[in-house]
């Protein structure tokens, strides 16, 4: 019996591929419907409304991205069914039957600058347009970079203008305050790791002042919590004897 796999069309498959255009079809009558009901409810607030349209740049970038995650989905199975083929594993794709791979890599790049020359909806869609701009991956079908990188520049602009959260007003004195009770904490334990003879790596965890390590030090060391948050008090809960 031959190991060989064999691509056929078969009963199963079809009825495989019919479910799934079911399924298509679905979640794009959902999609539709959830951007209609979002449409119908208006933001009062100047955030609320920055949001709405941030999302629906986000609705055109998740459309300019299923370009790319296709072309490159297809690139990566032709090259595996390629190198199946070689093996023997399956057999071999007949003519016309798949692309050529210089064919896929280009379409897979017109996407890609394509959806670099779509508008970002957030900073991590920026940075991803800065990093694929940086691998290069334009020049290799003519693109120039003086387009993209306004385009960068348009979005950065653009989401600067358009913020979903309000500034937190800061408040000089209470920064300043709240540092100088940092110092504070962190001059406390040196002061009880040199009574310990603890190593400067042995307090290093304790002394970043997240609020587990520091949990984990005082309790280790049987250190008082108010001593060391406000330097009030005796330095351990048991006091050590020396003998």
């Amino acid at each position: 019996m031959s190991n060989i796999l064999e691509f056929k069309p078969i009963q199963r498959e079809r009825q495989a591929e019919t479910h799934d255009a079911e399924i298509a079809i679905r979640l794009t009558d959902w999609h539709a419907e959830r951007c209609a009901k979002r449409e119908r409810f208006q933001p009062t607030t100047e955030t609320g409304m920055n949001l709405r349209e941030r999302q629906r740049r986000d609705d055109a970038w998740r459309r300019a991205k299923t370009a790319v995650d296709y072309w490159r989905a297809k690139m990566e199975f032709e090259d595996a069914w390629i190198n199946a083929a070689r093996v023997g594993t399956v057999t071999a794709p007949k003519p016309g039957e798949i692309s050529t791979r210089d064919a896929n890599v280009r379409a897979w790049r017109e996407a890609l600058v394509a959806l670099m020359m779509t508008p970002a909806p957030s900073t991590a869609a920026v940075a991803w347009k800065k990093r694929t701009l940086a691998s290069g991956q334009h020049k290799r079908i003519g693109a120039e970079t003086g387009p993209l990188d306004r385009a960068i520049e348009r979005d950065e602009a653009w989401l600067k203008e358009h913020p979903v959260r309000r500034p937190r007003p800061v408040d000089p004195a209470a920064v300043t305050e709240r540092k100088q009770a940092n110092d504070d904490i962190r001059h406390r334990i040196k002061e009880v790791a040199a009574s310990l003879n603890l190593s400067t790596y042995e307090i290093r965890p304790a002394l970043t002042l997240q609020s587990r390590k520091v949990c984990s030090f005082i309790q280790e060391h049987g250190i008082s919590a108010d001593w060391l948050l406000t330097g009030e008090g005796r330095v351990f809960e048991i006091e050590l004897v020396n003998h």
